[in-house]
C-alpha cells in the first residue's frame, strides 16, 4: 500500500491518469470509457462512484477487479502495479478484492445450493478442509444476515427473495476474507423496502471486517446514506470529488448540481427544490475541451478550448470546472 513517506498506509488503490478505450464496432475512433482518472481508495473507507448511465462507473469497477486493464495510466494495489500481477500474486489479489454485482438473479448460478455457492471461493483458494469450510460458510451467512444459517444451507437460489439473493452474493464475497469490496449498483434491482437493509449491512461489514468498499450508483440518495467520499463521473471524466456531505451540501460542478436537483423530496417545508434541466448532448466534444461544455448552463468560451483540471478547495473537495479557476479563465481571455 502507498505509505506517503510516513509509514502510515494512505491508500489501498491508487489510480494514476487511468484511461480505458474500447474499439468501435465497424471501425472508426475508439470509445473512451474512462479518460485520465486519478483517485485513491483509502483503508476502511466507503468511496462512492456516481454518475448517469454511460459515465464509466462499471468500467471502473471492472478495472479495479482486473476484469479489464487500462489502455493508458496505472492502477496500484498495495503499492504494486495491478497490470503486472500474475501467478500466485494474482491469485492472492482475487481473494482480497471481491465484487458484488447489480443483478442477484443473474450473478448466482442456479445449479448451486446456498452452501455450494458460498463455499466455492474457499475451494478455489484452497482454504481448509470440509469442516473448516462449512464453518466459514455458516459465519459468512450469519454476517450477511441470512439467519439461522443452517436454514439456508440446502436451499437453491430460486427459493430466495431478491433481497436474500443479494445477501447471498455478499456472503460469497466475504467468505474468503477480502480487504476490498467493489459493489456495482448493489441495490438498484431491489425493492425500495429492502434497499436500506443492504446499505446498513455494507456499513456494518466495513466496521466489523475493516473492509474498504467502492460503492457504485447512479442514485445519489443512496450514495449519501453509505459513503464517506464521493467521486462524480461524467462521460468518463472525474468532474468532482470530496467528502460526501460537502459534495451534497455544496456541489461545485454544474453536473453534480443537476444530479442532486433530480433527487425526489417529500418535504413540504421551505421553497421547492429548483430542478436543473440539461439539454441533450449534440455532436462530439473536442478531445481537449470540457466534456460537459455542450450541456452546461454556465459554459464559457474557455470551456470549449481547454479541459479544466480538478481544483481542490478546503477539506479535500475538488471540482473540474473553470467556475472555480478564475485565474485560468482570465489568462485565456487575455490571449
Amino acid at each position: 500500500m502507498d505509505r506517503g513517506g510516513t509509514g502510515v498506509v494512505t491508500a489501498v488503490f491508487t489510480l494514476e491518469e487511468v484511461t480505458k478505450r474500447f474499439p468501435r464496432r465497424g471501425g472508426g475512433a475508439p470509445i473512451t470509457a474512462l479518460d485520465r482518472v486519478s483517485l485513491t481508495l483509502r483503508p476502511g473507507e466507503i468511496l462512492g462512484l456516481a454518475g448517469e448511465s454511460g459515465s464509466g462507473k462499471s468500467t471502473m469497477a471492472e478495472l479495479l477487479v482486473r476484469l479489464q486493464t487500462p489502455t493508458e495510466g496505472r492502477i496500484r494495489f498495495d503499492g504494486g502495479d495491478l497490470a503486472h500481477l500474475s501467478g500466485e500474486t494474482l491469485h492472492a489479489f482475487r481473494r482480497r478484492v471481491q465484487m458484488i454485482f447489480q443483478d442477484p438473479y443473474e450473478s448466482i448460478n442456479p445449479r448451486f445450493t446456498v452452501r455450494g455457492w458460498v463455499e466455492e471461493p474457499l475451494l478455489i483458494h484452497r482454504t481448509g478442509g470440509p469442516a473448516e469450510r462449512l464453518a466459514g460458510v455458516r459465519e459468512a451467512l450469519e454476517r450477511a444476515e441470512l439467519r439461522p444459517p443452517d436454514a439456508f444451507l440446502d436451499l437453491f437460489p430460486h427459493h430466495l427473495s431478491g433481497g436474500q439473493r443479494q445477501r447471498l452474493s455478499i456472503a460469497r464475497a466475504i467468505v474468503a476474507g477480502p480487504s476490498v469490496l467493489v459493489a456495482d449498483e448493489p441495490v438498484s434491482m431491489l425493492d425500495v423496502s429492502v434497499r436500506g437493509g443492504i446499505l446498513r449491512l455494507l456499513r456494518a461489514l466495513r466496521e466489523t471486517l475493516g473492509l474498504a468498499i467502492v460503492y457504485i450508483s447512479h442514485d445519489l440518495s443512496t450514495v449519501r446514506q453509505i459513503t464517506d467520499r464521493v467521486a462524480v463521473l461524467y462521460r468518463g471524466s472525474l468532474v468532482e470529488i470530496g467528502p460526501t456531505e460537502a459534495v451534497m451540501r455544496e456541489p461545485r460542478h454544474p453536473y453534480t448540481q443537476a444530479l442532486l436537483s433530480a433527487i425526489p423530496t417529500l418535504s413540504v417545508d421551505g421553497p421547492p427544490r429548483r430542478r436543473v434541466a440539461l439539454p441533450l448532448e449534440d455532436g462530439p466534444v473536442p478531445e481537449d475541451a470540457c466534456r460537459f461544455a455542450p450541456r452546461c448552463p454556465h459554459v464559457m468560451p474557455v470551456c470549449r478550448e481547454r479541459r479544466p483540471a480538478l481544483v481542490e478547495q478546503p477539506a479535500g473537495h475538488a471540482a473540474a470546472c473553470f467556475l472555480h479557476a478564475p485565474d485560468a479563465v482570465a489568462k485565456t481571455s487575455a490571449v
